[in-house]
Protein backbone atom coordinates (compact mmCIF):
# COMPACT_ATOMS: atom_id res chain seq x y z
CA UNK A 1 0.00 0.00 0.00
CA UNK A 2 1.39 3.47 -0.79
CA UNK A 3 2.02 6.15 1.78
CA UNK A 4 -1.28 7.46 3.04
CA UNK A 5 -2.35 10.92 4.12
CA UNK A 6 -4.33 10.62 7.35
CA UNK A 7 -6.38 13.51 8.71
CA UNK A 8 -7.39 13.64 12.38
CA UNK A 9 -9.84 16.14 13.86
CA UNK A 10 -10.62 16.72 17.52
CA UNK A 11 -13.44 14.41 18.62
CA UNK A 12 -16.30 15.43 20.90
CA UNK A 13 -15.19 16.90 24.20
CA UNK A 14 -17.04 18.83 26.92
CA UNK A 15 -15.72 22.07 25.40
CA UNK A 16 -16.50 20.96 21.84
CA UNK A 17 -19.67 18.80 21.84
CA UNK A 18 -19.52 18.53 18.03
CA UNK A 19 -15.76 18.10 17.88
CA UNK A 20 -13.52 20.68 16.21
CA UNK A 21 -12.50 20.45 12.55
CA UNK A 22 -10.01 23.29 13.14
CA UNK A 23 -7.92 21.33 15.67
CA UNK A 24 -6.10 18.28 14.42
CA UNK A 25 -3.31 16.65 12.50
CA UNK A 26 -2.60 15.69 8.92
CA UNK A 27 0.23 13.20 8.52
CA UNK A 28 1.71 10.69 6.10
CA UNK A 29 2.34 7.07 7.03
CA UNK A 30 2.51 3.66 5.33
CA UNK A 31 -0.30 1.25 6.16
CA UNK A 32 -0.64 -2.49 5.80
CA UNK A 33 -3.42 -4.06 3.73
CA UNK A 34 -5.46 -4.41 6.94
CA UNK A 35 -5.05 -0.65 7.70
CA UNK A 36 -2.50 -0.81 10.51
CA UNK A 37 0.72 1.17 10.60
CA UNK A 38 3.36 -0.64 8.53
CA UNK A 39 6.43 -0.18 10.71
CA UNK A 40 8.70 -2.06 8.27
CA UNK A 41 7.72 0.33 5.46
CA UNK A 42 8.04 3.27 7.88
CA UNK A 43 11.71 2.36 8.43
CA UNK A 44 12.27 2.66 4.66
CA UNK A 45 10.20 5.85 4.20
CA UNK A 46 10.40 7.63 7.54
CA UNK A 47 11.76 10.80 5.94
CA UNK A 48 8.43 11.10 4.08
CA UNK A 49 6.30 10.53 7.21
CA UNK A 50 5.65 14.17 8.02
CA UNK A 51 2.96 15.75 10.20
CA UNK A 52 1.18 19.10 10.21
CA UNK A 53 -0.60 20.09 13.42
CA UNK A 54 -3.31 22.72 13.08
CA UNK A 55 -5.28 24.36 15.87
CA UNK A 56 -7.79 27.19 15.50
CA UNK A 57 -5.91 30.50 15.21
CA UNK A 58 -2.46 29.16 16.15
CA UNK A 59 0.33 28.85 13.63
CA UNK A 60 0.67 25.34 12.15
CA UNK A 61 3.44 23.12 13.50
CA UNK A 62 5.39 20.84 11.16
CA UNK A 63 7.25 17.72 12.21
CA UNK A 64 7.70 14.00 11.63
CA UNK A 65 6.28 10.68 12.84
CA UNK A 66 8.94 8.99 14.99
CA UNK A 67 9.31 5.79 16.98
CA UNK A 68 11.43 5.48 20.08
CA UNK A 69 11.80 2.39 22.23
CA UNK A 70 10.84 4.20 25.43
CA UNK A 71 7.94 6.33 24.15
CA UNK A 72 6.56 4.38 21.20
CA UNK A 73 5.06 6.41 18.33
CA UNK A 74 5.05 10.20 18.55
CA UNK A 75 4.78 13.33 16.49
CA UNK A 76 8.05 15.26 16.89
CA UNK A 77 8.56 18.89 15.91
CA UNK A 78 12.18 19.53 16.97
CA UNK A 79 14.83 16.94 15.96
CA UNK A 80 16.64 15.16 18.79
CA UNK A 81 14.46 16.67 21.55
CA UNK A 82 11.89 14.67 23.49
CA UNK A 83 10.22 17.64 25.21
CA UNK A 84 8.24 18.64 22.12
CA UNK A 85 7.07 15.11 21.24
CA UNK A 86 3.35 14.30 21.26
CA UNK A 87 2.89 10.57 21.98
CA UNK A 88 0.21 8.57 20.17
CA UNK A 89 -1.58 6.15 22.49
CA UNK A 90 -1.06 2.53 21.34
CA UNK A 91 -0.75 3.76 17.75
CA UNK A 92 0.87 0.59 16.43
CA UNK A 93 -2.22 -1.49 17.22
CA UNK A 94 -4.91 0.85 15.90
CA UNK A 95 -6.89 0.38 12.70
CA UNK A 96 -6.35 3.54 10.64
CA UNK A 97 -9.67 4.07 8.83
CA UNK A 98 -12.22 6.88 8.72
CA UNK A 99 -14.45 7.12 11.80
CA UNK A 100 -11.95 5.33 14.02
CA UNK A 101 -10.26 7.24 16.86
CA UNK A 102 -6.69 7.94 17.98
CA UNK A 103 -5.48 9.61 21.18
CA UNK A 104 -2.61 12.10 21.24
CA UNK A 105 -0.98 13.59 24.33
CA UNK A 106 -0.44 17.18 23.28
CA UNK A 107 2.14 19.75 24.41
CA UNK A 108 0.01 20.72 27.44
CA UNK A 109 0.25 17.05 28.64
CA UNK A 110 -3.49 16.52 28.06
CA UNK A 111 -4.41 13.37 26.15
CA UNK A 112 -7.12 14.20 23.58
CA UNK A 113 -9.10 11.94 21.30
CA UNK A 114 -9.15 12.62 17.57
CA UNK A 115 -11.44 11.14 14.94
CA UNK A 116 -9.88 9.86 11.72
CA UNK A 117 -11.79 11.78 9.05
CA UNK A 118 -9.90 10.69 5.94
CA UNK A 119 -7.29 8.25 4.70
CA UNK A 120 -6.12 8.87 1.14
CA UNK A 121 -3.10 7.73 -0.90
CA UNK A 122 -0.19 10.11 -1.15
CA UNK A 123 1.26 10.12 -4.64
CA UNK A 124 4.63 11.78 -4.93
CA UNK A 125 4.92 13.13 -8.46
CA UNK A 126 7.97 12.80 -10.63
CA UNK A 127 8.64 14.12 -14.09
CA UNK A 128 8.05 11.70 -16.90
CA UNK A 129 11.08 10.41 -18.75
CA UNK A 130 9.87 11.60 -22.17
CA UNK A 131 9.19 15.20 -21.11
CA UNK A 132 5.40 14.86 -21.29
CA UNK A 133 3.41 15.76 -18.18
CA UNK A 134 2.48 12.82 -15.98
CA UNK A 135 -1.11 11.73 -15.93
CA UNK A 136 -2.94 12.07 -12.66
CA UNK A 137 -3.55 8.74 -10.89
CA UNK A 138 -6.99 7.18 -11.26
CA UNK A 139 -8.95 6.36 -8.12
CA UNK A 140 -11.93 4.39 -7.00
CA UNK A 141 -13.53 5.80 -3.87
CA UNK A 142 -14.86 3.44 -1.20
CA UNK A 143 -15.94 4.60 2.27
CA UNK A 144 -13.74 7.71 2.02
CA UNK A 145 -10.75 5.53 1.23
CA UNK A 146 -9.19 6.14 -2.17
CA UNK A 147 -7.39 3.32 -3.89
CA UNK A 148 -5.59 3.50 -7.22
CA UNK A 149 -7.36 1.91 -10.17
CA UNK A 150 -5.18 -0.35 -12.26
CA UNK A 151 -5.24 -0.40 -15.20
CA UNK A 152 -6.39 3.21 -15.74
CA UNK A 153 -9.89 3.65 -17.07
CA UNK A 154 -10.30 4.98 -20.63
CA UNK A 155 -10.87 8.72 -21.05
CA UNK A 156 -9.66 9.46 -17.49
CA UNK A 157 -13.09 8.96 -15.89
CA UNK A 158 -13.53 8.02 -12.26
CA UNK A 159 -16.18 5.46 -11.38
CA UNK A 160 -18.09 4.39 -8.30
CA UNK A 161 -20.34 1.39 -8.88
CA UNK A 162 -20.41 2.17 -12.61
CA UNK A 163 -21.33 5.86 -12.35
CA UNK A 164 -18.88 8.41 -13.73
CA UNK A 165 -17.72 10.89 -11.07
CA UNK A 166 -15.63 13.15 -13.33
Amino acid sequence: MPLMTIRLELARTPGHPDGNANHGYEFHAPLTDDFHLDDAAWRDKNDLCTVRKFEDDLEDEHGVLIHSGSHGWSFSYVPDQDEDDEPLFKFGGHVIQPNEYLSVTEHDEVQRTFRIVSVTPLFIGAASTNGAPRQKPRYLRHHHLCVPRSPPLPHGDLYLTGVALS
